[in-house]
């Protein structure tokens, strides 16, 4: 079953406006993997696309590879390591690091002894070994994804009953969803409750011993008697013609009345 279809039996079910926060605490587990699924299937849509644009790159490092075993050095680049000295500069301490000999080596060792141990360097931002931070973002970005994705189920589902030839429609009412007739077919509905039977009547002996069932179901006969004061069989016969009530087995005790 799908989720359109599953938020569509619920919409249907329930007597009260289902809100949006509701159907994400009951389906949020199957929209969150019916969002992986869709997120799956677009990886491999994008796998098998991507052969064409991976073959350059694999021509340019075989073409690499060829230089190398010939034995021919590439050309100096007039921006490479080889064209100047490389320095690095440290509160006014410059040091060239492409110097070999042990002076260059001892300027080195020189510039990093003058910082101080645990110093931070300047442009360099320390590492977050938190990461408690992000997974609460990723947290908060999955339950977004998943409610709008429930969201646009529900909106797709509005739009077909909307556009569809049927007499009901799903109404947004009170921040929540419901199922109603629509207004063209309100002289039909009419017509239907005006040729229902009229309410069913009961005598106040039969209330009073209706609401006494209901009260401390299951109950025997005798009991009723007890607490009404008065004989109540054939008000019990009433009730179980017209199936308000029904025998609910036998009591386990001295004769088993029902």
């Amino acid at each position: 079953m799908s989720l359109q279809a599953k938020i569509e039996a619920v919409i249907y079910a329930s007597e009260e406006p289902v809100t949006l926060q509701q159907l994400v605490i009951l389906l949020g587990d199957e929209a969150g993997a019916e969002l992986d699924r869709i997120a799956s299937d677009q990886g491999t849509l994008l796998l098998g696309s991507s052969d064409e644009a991976v073959e350059p790159v694999a021509m340019e490092a075989l073409a690499g590879d060829a230089v190398k075993a010939a034995g021919v050095e590439p050309p100096p680049d007039e921006y490479s390591r080889d064209s100047e000295p490389e320095t690095e500069a440290k509160d006014g301490v410059v040091a060239d690091v492409s110097d070999t000999s042990a002076e260059g080596t001892d300027a080195v060792a020189g510039a990093v002894t003058d910082l101080v141990p645990g110093e931070a360097v300047e442009g360099v931002e320390p590492a977050n070994t938190n990461g408690s931070d992000a997974e609460k973002r990723k947290l908060r970005e999955r339950e977004r994804a998943v409610r709008d994705h429930i969201r646009r189920a529900v909106d797709r589902l509005i739009r077909d009953y909307a556009e569809g030839d049927r007499g009901i429609e799903i109404r947004e009412v009170a921040s929540g969803f419901r199922m109603a007739t629509k207004p063209e077919f309100h002289d039909a509905v009419r017509g239907f409750v005006k040729s229902l039977k009229p309410a069913l009547k009961l005598t106040l002996p039969a209330l009073e011993t209706l609401a006494v069932v209901a009260y401390k179901q299951p109950v025997t006969a005798a009991e009723l008697s007890e607490i009404r004061g008065v004989d109540s069989a054939g008000v019990l016969g009433g009730l179980l013609a017209r199936k308000l009530i029904a025998t609910a087995g036998r009591k386990q005790v001295i004769g088993r009345p029902m």
